[in-house]
């Protein structure tokens, strides 16, 4: 899901990059199945620059490393070995004035984090923090804006034991308590919840006419029917975490912030089995 305008295309493995061209990528799934989001998160305050002492030889600007990501790996655990070993990912001053684009004017750097899923499953999160690039293993494969994922799966972890559950329970009849309001913290721990919920339902083998409402001109019911209730099921997790108008991403109504930007006006759905994109 995203909160930012977004133009949708796609990109030969020969040429994904791009020279000179002014598009930068923020959602994407490649052909072998990794795939990528670029998400906001407002406590990303600073980015590294290029550390020519560091034995970390390779680098890739930021604006770049989402494409950068699609094009040159295939599963998480390549991701993670370049971070730790070879590649740093850096800010170039020059693309300041991005970075302040992005941040309204508060910062150099854009605010902002990414995560990463593969075909396997595995999830990792790409955060900026201390002045540094942080990669993290994602046990629950769901992420919010704010704050960091630590933050994000303690709360998960105090809302579970508040409701005499653990972070890890899985749902077997008992009322499973969701929180309701529209804040990153609750719309994670509600996207964990439903996730949890969805993988111990025994969903049909065929779906219906319902996979319409996904990508004109693709229709998963009919192209790939032996995933249709997967990609209903995600659609049902998704859709429990939408920003509606009017209230902002600290679950706040009617502030200063609840413009347009803070609505949630397009999500994305990806079959990283089929390596097919969808987009509603």
């Amino acid at each position: 899901m995203s909160h930012a305008p977004t133009a949708l295309a796609v990109y030969s493995a020969s040429d994904p990059i791009r020279q000179n061209s002014h598009a930068i990528c923020v959602d994407g799934l490649n052909v072998a199945g990794l795939s990528m989001a670029v998400l906001y998160q407002e406590m990303t305050t600073s980015m590294p620059a290029f550390d020519p002492t560091s034995s970390k030889t390779s680098a890739v600007n930021f604006l770049d490393f989402p494409a950068f990501l699609l094009a040159r790996y295939a599963t998480v655990a390549e991701v993670e070995k370049d971070l730790q070993q070879t590649l740093q990912v850096v800010w170039a001053t020059r693309y300041n004035a991005v970075g302040r684009l992005v941040s309204q004017g508060a910062q150099d750097a854009p605010p902002l984090h990414v995560t990463v899923h593969d075909v396997t499953g595995a999830s990792l999160v790409l955060q900026f923090r201390d002045g540094g690039l942080q990669a993290l293993h994602n046990p629950l494969g769901v992420l919010a804006n704010q704050p960091f994922l630590q933050q994000q799966l303690q709360h998960h972890e105090n809302w579970m034991q508040a409701h005499n559950l653990t972070a890890t329970t899985a749902p077997s009849g008992q009322k499973w308590p969701l929180p309701g309001d529209y804040s990153s913290l609750s719309r994670f721990t509600r996207m964990a919840m439903v996730r949890a919920a969805t993988l111990a339902t025994c969903w049909p083998t065929t779906a219906g006419n319902e996979t319409q409402l996904l990508s004109p001109g693709a229709l998963p019911s009919e192209q790939y029917p032996e995933h249709s209730p997967a990609l209903l099921a995600v659609l049902g997790i998704v859709q429990a975490a939408y920003l509606p108008r009017g209230i902002d991403d600290d679950g706040q109504a009617a502030s200063t912030n609840a413009a347009d930007r803070e609505v949630t006006p397009y999500s994305t759905l990806r079959d990283h089995v089929s390596r097919v994109f969808y987009y509603r």
